[in-house]
């Protein structure tokens, strides 16, 4: 028979553990301030070999501080799969790199983009120290930064559009991370993120952002959905949650042909009727034609499926073939494929942060990325089954994190996005681990009483 003493040391921490870096005079204001403040460096920007944010040389400093602290290798642990896949990446790639004698620059940009992104990863989770509401107002902030960043932005891609460059996908952020502030639990506020989400996911419509419109409908009628039943049953089955997915999928396939229509009728307005009918007047479709790079990509990967290309890998041929293949797909291209040879450096262009990882990296670089989709779909079925979950936080996160994985380039703030994303969701991961932990315990701790009143 197990003991009460025993279970008592089997059991999980309190809920309340999630907020003890606030509790905690010493250095717990210190902490929150930080939380505050970090993320907004990212909206700082500097030209040098490739794109430099603040946050990338702040990272590595606060996370040596924060290292520092006694137990904080420790507290690490339910990342160290994260890490371990991270570093088969790295791996890959600095076999790849030697492989293809890629260039000092090219290798030392493709290096420090793996680096700086385990190490905001590292700083993210020990600097909100497995809180929810520490990671909530992370995640207002970073959506605040990125709003700031397509504001201020010289980019021309991003000045000519900055809500689809960051600025939607902010605020979209800003909304879902309310989720997560005690105030948004209750009552009717409890609804008002969803409200947020959804309500920005109409302007994303507006101003011909389908992207974000898809993932914002998706993530409030999804946190609807599971408050629905969250209220009704207890938990959900995977079969279940099975159905839910195709019932999304659906639901996705109605949100693109309500767009179709609405854009080919002239109804979101003559910019998004044009846009639509240059992607729709040719053999590639509306979702390959804005991501024709996947095309080349697919040949790289097939030629190079095990070593990879190297970092930022350029290869004239392959501009020929992409410049090829948007021809015989009737997509809009300069004259002369030198002209796109000239405006993308040769770079073997990609649509996909697993595509491209491949593409550079080799096979070692997949396990990863199949690791984060593992925990995005495991985190949207955390979402049903247990109750007092976040819920549109950890489903927009969830939600942008599969579409990038599968159409994004992964771009310069990638690293920085996806590292927040990546914590939430792990964070989610172990908050589902914690209340099971806590209802075997509780379950455990009736059945002793039981037996010893016998």
């Amino acid at each position: 028979m197990v003991s009460v003493k025993a279970l008592n040391r089997l059991s999980p921490p309190k809920r309340d553990s999630f907020n003890v870096a606030i509790r905690k005079p010493e250095y717990g204001y210190v902490r929150l301030t930080g939380v505050l403040i970090i993320p907004f460096t990212s909206a700082v920007v500097f030209q040098s070999v490739g794109v430099l944010f603040l946050q990338d040389i702040i990272a590595p400093f606060v996370l040596l501080l924060l290292l520092a602290q006694p137990g904080a290798v420790r507290q690490l642990s339910p990342l160290k799969i994260c890490f371990a896949l991270l570093c088969l990446w790295f791996f890959g790639l600095a076999i790849s790199d030697w492989y293809n004698g890629s260039a000092v620059v090219d290798f030392a940009r493709g290096w420090s983009r793996l680096i700086l992104l385990g190490v905001n990863i590292a700083m993210i989770w020990l600097l909100c120290r497995g809180s929810a509401k520490l990671i909530s107002y992370y995640t207002i902030c970073s959506g605040l930064a990125s709003v700031l960043g397509a504001l201020t932005s010289s980019d021309p891609y991003t000045m000519g559009d900055p809500w689809k460059f960051g600025a939607g996908a902010g605020l979209i952020t800003v909304a879902a991370g309310l989720t997560g502030i005690p105030y948004f639990r209750d009552g009717v506020r409890k609804y008002l993120p969803e409200i947020f989400v959804l309500v920005l996911s109409v302007v994303s419509l507006l101003l011909n952002s389908r992207t974000m419109f898809a993932i914002g409908a998706l993530s409030a009628g999804y946190s609807l959905l599971a408050r629905w039943i969250l209220r009704h049953r207890r938990s959900i089955s995977k079969l279940g949650f099975a159905g839910i997915f195709l019932s999304g999928v659906i639901f996705a396939q109605v949100i693109v042909s309500a767009y179709e229509y609405s854009a080919s009728e002239g109804i979101l307005g003559d910019t998004a009727r044009q846009k639509y009918l240059m992607q729709t007047n040719n053999d590639a479709g509306l979702l390959l034609s804005g991501r024709s790079e996947s095309l080349v990509s697919l040949e790289a990967i097939g030629d190079s499926p095990i070593l990879g290309h190297g970092s930022w890998a350029k290869d004239p041929y392959y501009t020929i073939v992409y410049y090829v293949k948007q021809r015989q797909l009737g997509l809009d291209v300069p004259a002369n494929w030198k002209d796109v040879g000239f405006e993308t450096d040769y770079f073997i262009q990609s649509h996909s942060h697993l595509l491209g990882s491949w593409v550079e990296a080799g096979i070692l670089s997949v396990p990863f990325w199949g690791w984060t989709l593992i925990l995005a779909f495991s985190s949207l079925y955390g979402v049903v089954a247990r109750r007092d979950q976040p819920n549109v936080m950890i489903i927009t996160m969830a939600l942008i994190l599969i579409w990038d994985v599968l159409f994004s380039p992964f771009s310069a703030q990638a690293r920085i996005t996806k590292a927040l994303q990546i914590v939430v969701l792990v964070l989610s991961q172990q908050m589902v681990r914690a209340r099971t932990l806590e209802r075997t315990a509780k379950l455990s701790h009736q059945l002793v009483r039981l037996r010893a009143r016998r």
